[in-house]
């Protein structure tokens, strides 16, 4: 990480270590990249296979299950 400063080097750190102690990060940031894919789908029947994939996946994650039911107010 040359000719990057420090103060900038300390918060890639930090983010990198809260990546990787902390699962629900992880956790939302794989669903985020997954409703990427549903946002570029070609069509409306392939969004709607990815995003049926993607709450079959999620539903036993409390905290995404939390997530997803506040999106829907």
């Amino acid at each position: 990480m040359q000719g990057i400063p420090e103060e900038v080097k300390a918060r890639i750190i930090g983010v990198w270590w809260i990546y990787v102690n902390h699962a629900n990060v992880r956790h939302v940031h794989a669903v985020k990249e997954e409703l990427r894919a549903v946002v570029e789908a070609k069509d409306r029947q392939e969004a709607a296979a990815l995003l049926d994939r993607i709450i079959f996946n999620t539903e036993d994650a409390s905290d995404v299950a939390m997530v997803y039911s506040g999106a829907r107010r």
